[in-house]
């Protein structure tokens, strides 16, 4: 992090983009986020289109994504200038299909 204008050694906060497509995880991030000093969150996109333009124009130092905006190729284009820590995946569903799903009992016919 570089050195803030507004005073001597003080480190600009990491500016995040959110992508996700449900408003109230979009809400939630930027509420709790807003909570720390060294993070700034400078945009919020709801589908690929928005994402990659938003990242284009703000060019973030985080990204926040969530994984079922993935399947769009903007967005495997953003994965691809983006370098991998500073990416964020952000899925409930998948963490859900990763830990719980394997447990549920298999259906036979």
């Amino acid at each position: 992090m570089s050195p803030s204008a507004t005073g001597p050694g003080k480190a600009a906060p990491l500016r995040i983009l959110i992508a996700d497509d449900h408003p109230v995880v979009r809400e939630g991030l930027v509420t709790i986020l807003s909570l720390q000093d060294d993070l700034e969150v400078v945009g919020q996109a709801c589908d690929g289109e928005e994402a990659c333009r938003l990242y284009d124009q703000l060019r973030p130092d985080i990204l926040i994504l969530d994984l079922a905006l993935c399947s769009k190729p903007e967005i495997r284009m953003i994965g691809a200038t983006l370098p991998f820590d500073r990416m964020i995946p952000a899925d409930g569903f998948y963490e859900w299909r990763k830990t719980a799903r394997p447990k549920l009992p298999s259906r036979s016919l």
